[in-house]
């Protein structure tokens, strides 16, 4: 009964009604996609470093140009696969920026195996290939030839005006863009792999000075990465002169900062979605402190016929109820279309989890239910007769 009174006077006033919850159902729309994004970029991150694995790190060149560092080099990558029995495997890679959609990359026959990357279909790189400056190349699924065509395995593809043959395909990665980790963790479906040897122009010789972009280097355990990291500065930065201008990752240690930056950045949105959140409840408070006033004669005549003090406060509380009920389930269903919206045109990877739900619905209800305490307990304790009086 109760019910049914309360949905009668919310749909009586639509309009008000609608006007009313927009602040809740931008709140909970603005908690739902932000922990969307945030509980997708996770997700994201730690499915690449599952691909990985535990026991990878990175040596980068800084690419900084001054008159003490030098970039890293070919030989820095040899003399330190020779360094330690903690290596497993090193891959030097060279990143070159020569396509528009996708990344040319030199690099090893041990890429693959480093990397951990699947061939699909055809065959990866040999020690040949190297050698012999071969111009064959492995592309991952999404790399498209000039004419916007999906590229097959036996096809060419066109780098710097000098052509390709496509012996391999890499298998599909789950993740679409590089947008956690830098490109540490590069997205291989927009790459295309070629020997180091066989690079464009001037790019492809292959000896102890020439410059690389990346060392990947794979240990016998996860245990060993930080004295791994030791010894990569002992062999190649303090033990050459002058000196090389790197930076050594391990990207576990990355995921840490990044998760800490994930939260500050979940804390400080949630704290903008919450004020969004209380701003809805104060405009539901705002309803129903007017219904009050509009109404004075209505719940002193209920007073007169014997509704009690409770029963007025539980027909204000159901309205409140049904207001903040219609504004969470606005909120969730926009703040579906915007994470929709984010994956769609911003390139994110979102992931709507059930408790961001419960959490976008818990903080409606609770804001519902501050902003009903005030005009039900003073719609209850009207008094009848001077309620009766208003018009």
């Amino acid at each position: 009964m109760v019910f049914v009174e309360g949905l009668q006077s919310v749909l009586a006033n639509r309009v008000r009604s609608a006007l009313s919850v927009l602040g809740i159902v931008f709140g909970v729309a603005a908690v739902v996609a932000m922990l969307a994004v945030v509980e997708g970029a996770r997700n994201d991150v730690l499915e690449r470093l599952s691909r990985l694995g535990t026991n990878v790190l990175f040596v980068l060149d800084r690419e900084e140009e001054t008159s003490t560092l030098r970039h890293l080099q070919y030989g820095d990558a040899l003399r330190l696969s020779h360094a330690s029995s903690l290596i497993s495997a090193l891959a030097p890679a060279v990143v070159v920026e020569s396509r528009t959609l996708e990344t040319v990359i030199g690099v090893t026959p041990t890429y693959v195996q480093v990397r951990q990357l699947t061939i699909q279909s055809g065959r990866g790189f040999s020690d040949v290939d190297l050698q012999n400056r071969a111009r064959v190349c492995l592309i991952g699924r999404d790399v498209v030839g000039d004419d916007g065509n999906q590229i097959g395995l036996g096809d060419v593809v066109h780098i710097e005006k000098q052509m390709y043959k496509v012996v391999g395909i890499i298998a599909s990665e789950k993740s679409t863009k590089d947008q956690s980790l830098g490109s540490l963790i590069r997205n291989h479906n927009t790459t295309i792999l070629v020997p180091m040897t066989a690079l464009p122009k001037d790019r492809g010789v292959v000896d102890d000075v020439i410059g690389i972009s990346e060392i990947t280097i794979r240990t016998l355990k996860a245990e060993d990465l930080i004295s791994m990291s030791q010894i990569v500065n002992r062999a190649i930065v303090h033990g050459q002169r002058p000196e090389p201008a790197v930076e050594i990752i391990i990207p576990h240690q990355l995921l840490r900062e990044e998760q800490h930056a994930q939260r500050v950045f979940a804390a400080v949105v949630g704290c903008v979605a919450f004020i969004g959140v209380l701003v809805g409840g104060i405009g539901v408070m705002n309803i129903m402190l007017a219904n009050v006033a509009e109404r004075c004669k209505e719940i002193g005549i209920r007073r007169a016929i014997g509704a009690t003090k409770k029963q007025i406060a539980m027909l204000f509380l159901m309205e409140s109820i049904l207001l903040t009920l219609f504004g969470g389930v606005g909120g969730l269903i926009l703040g579906a279309i915007a994470s929709y919206g984010i994956a769609r045109f911003g390139g994110w990877s979102v992931s709507i989890s059930i408790w961001s739900i419960l959490l976008a619905f818990g903080t409606a209800g609770i804001v519902g239910l501050l902003a009903w305490w005030y005009p039900a307990k003073r719609a209850a304790n009207l008094d009848p007769v001077d309620a009766m009086r208003r018009e």
